[in-house]
């Protein structure tokens, strides 16, 4: 039997969030900050975990989280995924973006309980899009050379590098909500109370 990569974890936050009009890795839903929560909830599956964002964050970071700077800045979260896959090739990397407020234990379950040796990459597809997320995924060591040559050729969607892998994929038992917008916060506070 094949043993497999440790599994570490990612927390994507090293956007702009030009459309919410503040980081929203720092919005505070659950008694912490969107990253915090988390990077709590990948510490309960992951070796190590890790809060990617630009250099001018990492003053910002709560206390106790890990910054891991984008090396590959300014192409969105696939540069994220390649800074954390350069800085530790050995290991599997669970991505989860930070704009996720309904992550929970029970759907790293659904992903990390899917890993297999022969497997390059774990993610759901959601059910009503029919999308693969590949922002709450696991991508595993040999995803580095689809990385690597998806940006050389400017093809900078997660979600395509993730369709021209191995991708193991799992139905998603929920539909996952983003929180891009103001609106969509509002939305999410009115249904969450």
């Amino acid at each position: 039997m094949t043993s497999l990569p440790p599994l570490w974890g990612l927390v994507l936050a090293g956007g702009h969030s030009a459309r919410m009009g503040q980081d929203k890795g720092t919005l505070a839903l659950h008694g912490a900050s969107q990253r915090e929560f988390a990077a709590k909830l990948l510490a309960r599956h992951c070796a190590r975990v890790f809060v990617s964002c630009r250099s001018e964050q990492t003053a910002d970071l709560e206390p106790g989280l890990q910054p891991l700077v984008d090396t590959y800045a300014n192409i969105g979260p696939v540069g994220g995924i390649a800074s954390a896959l350069v800085q530790n090739p050995a290991a599997a990397w669970l991505v989860v973006a930070c704009d996720l407020p309904d992550l929970n234990d029970d759907l790293l379950v659904g992903l990390t309980g899917q890993r297999a040796a022969e497997r390059a990459a774990v993610a759901f597809r959601d059910q009503t899009t029919g999308r693969l997320e590949p922002l709450i995924a696991i991508w595993e060591p040999q995803m580095l050379p689809f990385v690597h040559g998806a940006i050389d050729a400017w093809r900078l969607s997660p979600r395509a590098i993730l369709e021209t892998a191995w991708c193991h994929v799992v139905p998603s038992p929920v539909s996952f909500t983003n929180l891009n917008t103001p609106a969509d916060l509002d939305e999410w506070r009115t249904t969450h109370g």
